[in-house]
């Protein structure tokens, strides 16, 4: 089936694109999620990255 070393190439590229997206999608789904979380990122638990 991919017996051809270009076929393998856009294989190789269209998997590598496809785990960039994801994780792309994941950081922005983390950065949502800690924007509107109530006391926003915390380094510490006594020390916020910024104050709200």
């Amino acid at each position: 089936m991919f017996r051809d070393l270009q076929e393998r190439g856009w294989i190789g590229s269209l998997v590598g694109e496809l785990t960039t997206t994801l994780v792309g999608v994941a950081l922005i789904v983390a950065a949502v999620l800690l924007s509107v979380s109530g006391g926003g990122p915390q380094l510490a638990p006594t020390s916020h990255s910024y104050r709200s």
